[in-house]
């Protein structure tokens, strides 16, 4: 007698796992005009830039994640031509990465300047799935039109606000500064130590820049490392 052998065949599901970099504070305020809403400018006094009439603007955004499509979400043109994009971009083999991974990034554009700022150079970047980031530039306005003539300064701070990602047992800051005239791009890590009472993850999942009360610097550094200079 022949045995029937029956193959119970499952199903097998192949998951392809975003993780989403999330947060650019957002500024409380109302404004006139729809494509300023996430742009705040002011007068800086600059001691390297004195006689000049400086702006320091900084750049905020909603809390996204892997429900929203990739894309530009925000534009800052200098008058002179240059521009900072921020983009919604998905992450995957080609910046080193095992599974893909949604998150902000800082773009600057010159349509004067090398090959690569003619095409776009990467200045800032989310490396955390639950990271809060912080973004200005400065630069000069001498017609007083509130944009900035060129831009000086480009400054991304990306903090670990989740469940400690980073280097493990400390607070992460990775700090990313562009100086377009110089053309000299440095990324800086910072750790540091965790205030007594704070354990992580220092902010809610659904608003991870709005850090608890014990959680909030000043913050005792540990340690502070150049982990990348160059120029494009």
């Amino acid at each position: 007698m022949r045995r029937r052998i029956t193959l119970k065949i499952f199903p097998i599901f192949i998951f392809i796992v975003l993780l989403s970099c999330a947060s650019v504070p957002q500024k409380d305020g109302k404004y006139t005009e729809a494509d300023q809403k996430d742009i705040e400018c002011r007068p800086l006094e600059d001691k390297d830039h004195e006689g000049l009439n400086m702006l320091r603007c900084s750049i905020s955004y909603e809390q996204l994640n892997f429900f929203f499509f990739s894309g530009t979400k925000l534009i800052m043109n200098a008058d002179y031509g240059e521009r900072i994009e921020l983009w919604w971009t998905i992450d995957w083999f080609g910046r080193g990465l095992f599974f893909p991974r949604l998150r902000f990034a800082l773009m600057y554009f010159n349509p004067e300047g090398t090959e690569e700022q003619r095409g776009g150079v990467r200045i800032g970047e989310c490396r955390f799935s639950r990271g809060c980031n912080h973004g200005i530039y400065i630069g000069p306005d001498l017609n007083k039109n509130s944009i900035p003539d060129y831009f000086t300064k480009i400054v991304w701070d990306n903090f670990d606000y989740g469940y400690d990602s980073g280097e493990e047992g400390y607070l992460d800051h990775y700090r990313h500064t562009y100086k377009p005239r110089e053309n000299k791009y440095e990324v800086v890590r910072y750790l540091y130590f965790y205030p007594e009472k704070c354990i992580p993850p220092i902010s809610p999942g659904h608003d991870v820049c709005r850090m608890r009360d014990e959680c909030k610097p000043p913050y005792k550094i540990k340690e502070e490392r150049l982990i990348e200079s160059r120029s494009f």
